[in-house]
């Protein structure tokens, strides 16, 4: 696990599996907030990691793909402590409905609970949510305004330094993806975009 400081509050955590897949640690005034929970073999190094910075109030998913909701159960003390994501996710998530261009769909995620946002709430925290489909039905990203912090989650890739597309192949609508980016980007002027699966890159 390599720990990269973002900015004073934002932490990322990267993982490497073959590719880097990433989660996020938020520092608010009443404890830590978690961005994606990763797989679920990443979650001991995961709560240790937060255990030195706070108290675990929340987990927010940026999209229920596996890599991202994988350690939800034990991060989440098996759902004592909330966990959200857009709504537009969860038919997807407990296994409803299959994701866009699948066959099938994915294994429920662990807990019996997944709330809708509270954009309120992540207000409070720093957050400001923006809702950036296409490479899920209902991808979000989160941007930390003071700190000029986007943490992206699949909207983008990157390489070289330089902000690149979503895996194609994991990609519901490409697109519709790209304009999302291309959109958020126009709204806010981020110091830095951390991607999921990739380098962070500063603007």
């Amino acid at each position: 696990m390599k720990q990269i400081q973002l900015s004073p509050s934002v932490m990322k955590l990267e993982f490497f599996i073959g590719i880097k897949v990433s989660v996020w640690i938020v520092k608010h005034d009443q404890g830590v907030l978690l961005i994606d929970s990763g797989l679920g073999i990443f979650s001991r190094a995961i709560t240790k990691q937060i255990g030195y910075i706070g108290e675990l109030t929340e987990i927010v998913l940026t999209h229920g793909h596996p890599d991202h909701i994988g350690g939800v159960k034990a991060l989440s003390r098996e759902g004592a402590i909330p966990v959200m994501v857009d709504e537009r996710e969860l038919p997807y998530i407990f296994g409803e409905k299959s994701y866009p261009n699948r066959k099938k769909a994915q294994k429920p995620i662990a807990i019996e609970e997944v709330k809708p946002l509270d954009d309120e709430g992540l207000l409070e925290k720093g957050l400001r949510a923006f809702y950036t489909p296409g490479h899920s039905p209902g991808h979000t990203c989160f941007y930390h305004e003071a700190e000029g912090v986007l943490i992206a989650g699949d909207l983008f890739t990157s390489k070289k330094g330089e902000l690149q597309d979503p895996v194609p192949a994991f990609t519901a609508d490409m697109d519709l993806a790209k304009r999302s980016g291309k959109d958020v980007l126009q709204v806010i002027s981020p110091t830095v975009v951390s991607p999921c699966h990739g380098k962070d890159v500063w603007l």
